[in-house]
């Protein structure tokens, strides 16, 4: 008769990027279940915001221990595509808050790129962060600078001028 099935992991945290439970992460339960007659679990990881995560990749390295249920007795596992050998036991994630240049960042448009004014831009035209990392056209870029610019100008009109992280006045491109 199928019973559910017990299976611990350790956090293996020595590297020098490891993340640090409370401040990087939610801490994981050392032991849970593999429910009855199902074969994989998911094991859920909550990530948390914390500033150093927008200047430095943070590692998780999580491991199955080998217990009366589960064998580790198969270390590693052949990848044929990249032609590399993986661990079977241990799973590393690697995890940041950067928030990279997107793709179709055109600066004669947007101007200079910055966390703070792409975080803007979307927050503004209500559209997700992924947005510019698709295929977008030229017309709406510039339809995206040419918003960010009226509504830039309104703040400084109203005497909210906005700035950049470094102190400096956010812009737009020179193209519109």
């Amino acid at each position: 008769m199928p019973k559910d099935r017990q299976y611990q992991i350790k956090v293996i945290d020595t590297a020098a990027n490891a993340a640090k439970p409370g401040i990087h992460y939610e801490a994981l339960a050392t032991t849970t279940l593999v429910p009855a007659g199902k074969s994989q679990v998911l094991l859920p990881v909550k990530f948390l915001k914390h500033p150093d995560m927008q200047i430095k990749t943070f590692s998780l390295s999580i491991q199955l221990l080998e217990n009366e249920n589960f064998k580790t007795d198969l270390p590693q596992l052949y990848v044929p595509e990249s032609k590399k050998y993986i661990s079977a036991t241990i799973h590393t994630i690697l995890v940041d808050d950067a928030l990279a240049r997107p793709k179709y960042w055109l600066d004669g448009y947007l101007g200079p790129y910055s966390r703070k004014k792409y975080i803007l831009l979307c927050q503004l035209l209500d559209i997700p962060v992924t947005t510019l990392n698709n295929n977008i056209s030229v017309g709406t870029v510039k339809y995206y600078g040419n918003f960010m610019k009226t509504w830039l100008a309104d703040e400084a009109a109203a005497g909210r001028i906005v700035y950049e992280d470094d102190g400096s006045v956010m812009k737009m491109g020179d193209g519109l």
